[in-house]
């Protein structure tokens, strides 16, 4: 999911029960950056975050497990992206 996702996690229906079925890889986006660490989901993930070069590990790990990915990042949404496929 993206970072600024990860803002609003905790207000999806059933999120921690999301969190206990999948690891999750959290992609940084422009604006969520430093926000999202402070935010509610990023709390209940604190003790379970991996490092971002453990990155590789995250699928094999139980949840609830989560990885916070850095990279190129652009502000057109997934759905944008996804069109111009």
């Amino acid at each position: 999911m993206g970072a600024d996702n990860l803002l609003h996690f905790h207000r999806w229906r059933h999120w921690r029960e999301i969190a206990q079925l999948v690891p999750m890889a959290v992609i940084d986006r422009p604006g969520a950056t430093l926000n999202s660490g402070g935010s509610v989901s990023a709390q209940f993930f604190s003790r379970s975050r991996i490092l971002e070069k453990d990155a590789g590990l995250l699928a094999t790990m139980r949840p609830p497990a989560l990885v916070y990915l850095h990279g190129r990042r652009t502000s057109q949404s997934s759905t944008a992206l996804r069109a111009t496929l």
